[in-house]
């Protein structure tokens, strides 16, 4: 049989609903109020999720784990509660992958029959976060690169007002210019142009070929200097509104960047002159020295006259010749190598220990290595002083008698000898990482404490005192503590003890002592 009209028709619009909620682009979710558990999700949503709608349907949210920050979904909760509706709620979530995601999310708190429901909208900015942070950051690149451009520029409107709409900092230093007093102002209303006529010039090129390439001109600075230079312009669009970019190089910035050049090349050559480091330039393509500085000439005993010209190759400097191979080959590869630790022969035919840094640069178009070579003769002599003496102290902790540990500032044993792994029973490898107090006899814990507590706040303490502790056997044994503070390069304080185990001395006093009484008594 036929269908009624009326169920007909809302057969039809159960079909479009669905038709049109399977299809909108944003993630849908309907929710019981009251369980909050999904009773519907479109084809969105199980794209967005990673889940089957088997997967979610009568379950909630926190069981399936999908907000990233808990306190996003509190608030979101309380303003839905609160409000009944949410709009545009920025949160973050993950899918079943782990994957994270950021989203503008909607939610509202309808009726229906009588239940109440709320319907959720996900809307993904993923993409667009993304696009967002790359246009800030295109934006900031475009800015820091205008501001850091050596020569004034500046953004004019290409209308009969030609007024300034952007300045960079340049423009700011170089005329004398305040960025707020240009902003919306002309050149001509600010008396920037000393010529009135070079501007009515200057403004017929433009209209007539819209740009202008190193026209002359003078400016005004505000403390009355003229300042010449050479302005180049070009038509460009901004917001789809023509705008004229002006490049504008002074005349007197080229004087000045000549005399800084000149003072920046008197620098290096005191530099290269005074460095301890040995110095020398030598031309890429035959090796020939150019220049070399006297810390070189001090090391290798040569004089400069007998370098400068001549050939790397010409010397037998290189006393491990696989060094120099490596050298030429990391420089063939790489433009440069760093800190090659090698030996070199100098002049009387000695050796030298050195450090050699190279790099390829260009000097006047043409490639030259920069070599920087160290002495280390000095540094190995004190490296080989160092280990020696280190291995001597180790010795002797090594051998001590006694139990020597080291204790962090939170009461952690950072260090112990051999004979620690003897009072304590156990290996080192179960007592380093491990608190102190975890050995301590409870008889003992409170004084131990207290003394190591004072002695990290700079209190005065006795440096040597006694105090029991269980061994991993479980023997109370009776300890004698002599315990020094230092601090590390970190400004950490840390403490240096020495144990010794007394068990057997005290049990020898002890009954020193009572064989003593026992005389006494005899004799009374």
């Amino acid at each position: 049989h036929a269908l009624p009209y009326n169920l007909s028709k809302r057969t039809e619009e159960h079909q479009l609903f669905h038709l049109i909620f399977q299809s909108v682009p944003e993630a849908i979710s309907l929710h019981d109020k009251n369980t909050e558990q999904f009773i519907a999700v479109n084809n969105k949503f199980l794209s967005y999720s990673g889940f089957e709608e088997k997967d979610i349907l009568n379950k909630t949210v926190d069981e399936l784990d999908f907000w990233y920050r808990e306190d996003e979904h509190q608030e979101y909760t309380k303003q839905l509660q609160n409000h009944g509706y949410v709009e545009d709620f920025a949160a973050h979530f993950t899918n079943s992958k782990g994957k994270l995601f950021s989203a503008l999310i909607s939610a509202k708190v309808f009726n229906l029959g009588d239940k109440e429901y709320f319907i959720v909208i996900i809307r993904d900015t993923t993409t667009l976060n993304k696009t967002q942070k790359a246009l800030e950051l295109s934006e900031k690149k475009f800015r820091t690169i205008f501001n850091s451009l050596p020569d004034p520029v500046s953004i004019n409107k290409l209308d009969d007002t030609y007024a300034f709409t952007d300045i960079n900092d340049a423009f700011v230093t170089n005329l004398g210019a305040n960025y707020k007093e240009y902003i919306g102002k002309s050149g001509f209303e600010l008396n920037l142009w000393a010529d009135s006529y070079e501007r009515q010039k200057y403004i017929e090129t433009i209209k007539k070929q819209g740009y202008i390439d190193n026209f002359q001109a003078k400016y005004q600075h505000p403390d009355g200097r003229i300042i010449e230079g050479y302005i180049s312009a070009k038509t460009i669009e901004i917001d789809e509104t023509p705008h004229l970019l002006v490049l504008q190089k002074n005349v007197d910035q080229l004087i000045k960047l000549k005399e800084s050049i000149k003072m920046s090349e008197e620098k290096f050559r005191m530099i290269f002159n005074v460095s301890p480091d040995a110095i020398n330039i030598i031309r890429l393509d035959d090796f020939c020295f150019v220049d070399v500085n006297q810390s070189f000439l001090s090391i290798s005993q040569y004089k400069k006259e007998e370098i400068i010209g001549k050939s790397l190759l010409d010397f037998n400097f290189w006393a491990k010749p696989k060094d120099g191979e490596f050298y030429f080959k990391k420089l063939n590869e790489k433009g440069n190598i760093f800190n090659l630790e090698t030996a070199i022969r100098i002049k009387d035919g000695q050796y030298v220990q050195v450090l050699i840094s190279a790099i390829i640069i260009n000097l006047n178009g043409i490639p030259h290595i920069l070599n920087i070579s160290r002495s280390i003769d000095d540094l190995m002599n004190l490296k080989r002083d160092i280990i020696e003496s280190e291995n001597k102290f180790r010795s002797i902790v090594e051998n001590s008698h006694a139990a020597i540990v080291i204790i962090d500032n939170k009461e952690v044993f950072n260090y112990v000898n051999p004979k620690s792994e003897e009072i304590f029973g156990n290996t080192a490898q179960n007592l380093v990482g491990y608190q102190f107090e975890k050995w301590i006899h409870p008889s003992s814990i409170e004084l131990v404490k207290e003394r190591y507590k004072q002695r990290q706040q700079g209190h005065i303490v006795p440096e040597r005192y006694e105090f029991k502790i269980v061994d991993s056997k479980g023997t109370v044994k009776d300890i004698e503590i002599s315990s020094s503070i230092h601090k590390n390069i970190l400004g950490e304080t840390f403490t240096i003890a020495q144990l010794l185990d007394i068990t057997e001395r005290k049990k020898a006093i002890d009954k020193a002592f009572h064989e003593q009484q026992k005389l006494q008594q005899y004799l009374n």
